[in-house]
C-alpha cells in the first residue's frame, strides 16, 4: 500500500521519516526506506539526529542497543545517523520531542 502511494508521487518529492529515536524506529525505518528505495524514493530522516533530542530527553542504552540502531541506520541508507547514534549513546521517545 506505502509503495503504491509513493508511485502515485511525482519522484522530486522529498519523503522523510520521524520515528522513535530507538531501535524499533530505525528498524521501522529500515522497512519503510526499503519500499520507498523500490519506488524510486530516497527517504530521509525527520529530527532523528542526536542534536534533535534534548539532553532531559536522552535514556543511556545499551551497547547492543546501539549496534542494532546502527545496523538498522544504515539499512535505511543512513550510514552517518546510524554512526552518530552510535556515538551518542542513548534512545528516546519521539512522541516526547516538539514538532517544528
Amino acid at each position: 500500500m506505502y509503495g503504491r502511494l509513493l508511485e502515485s508521487l511525482p519522484r522530486t518529492t522529498p519523503i522523510y521519516h520521524w520515528g522513535d529515536i530507538d531501535e524499533g524506529g530505525f528498524r521501522i525505518a529500515s522497512t519503510i526506506a526499503a519500499t520507498a528505495r523500490g519506488a524510486g524514493f530516497s527517504l530521509q530522516p525527520y529530527r532523528m539526529s542526536p542534536e534533535d533530542v534534548p539532553l532531559e530527553m536522552r535514556v543511556e542504552a545499551s551497547a547492543r542497543t546501539l549496534e542494532r540502531i546502527h545496523h538498522f541506520a544504515c539499512a535505511a541508507g543512513w550510514l552517518e545517523l546510524g554512526q552518530a547514534m552510535r556515538e551518542a549513546g542513548f534512545v528516546a521517545e519521539q512522541e516526547a520531542l516538539e514538532r517544528e
